[in-house]
């Protein structure tokens, strides 16, 4: 399993838990069918998020388009970081782990090619999303 694949396994789990354990514990009540449209959801970014993105940005070697995973992972990292509104949906974690990991794959790649500032602008901002979207979930369960 590729660390990408890791980070997006993790990603993704921990979005659900986030998902499910909102919908539980939350001050409205909520069905099963809002539980599971919005673990849907989750699921859907997560496996686009992982499964055609991350993958795609990553497989490029050419030229042109040497620059894509960093790009991508920044893209993504930001987009994480705007979903703390919803933080609810598991999204920002799902599209901060996705950035943080393309970031990485860039990191690796731009060494020589000066990209590096790209690279850890994705890894820091997705962290940072992911790491905020769950830190919201956590302070608004606690009454905070």
């Amino acid at each position: 399993m590729s660390r990408e694949a890791k980070i997006g396994a993790a990603g993704i789990t921990l979005a659900l838990i986030v998902v499910v354990l909102g919908a539980i514990t939350g001050s409205g009540e909520q069905g099963t069918s809002e539980i599971l449209f919005t673990a849907g959801i989750a699921l859907v970014a997560g496996a686009i998020v992982f499964g055609l993105v991350v993958p795609w940005a990553k497989s490029t070697t050419e030229t042109r388009a040497a620059g894509r995973p960093e790009r991508t992972g920044l893209v993504m990292s930001i987009l994480g970081f705007l979903t703390i509104v919803a933080f609810w949906s598991g999204l920002p974690i799902i599209l901060g782990a996705g950035g943080a990991a393309l970031g990485q794959v860039g990191r690796e790649r731009s060494v020589s090619a000066g990209r590096g500032r790209l690279s850890m602008a994705a890894i820091v901002v997705g962290g940072i999303a992911a790491f905020l979207g769950f830190m919201v979930f956590v302070l608004e369960r606690a009454g905070v």
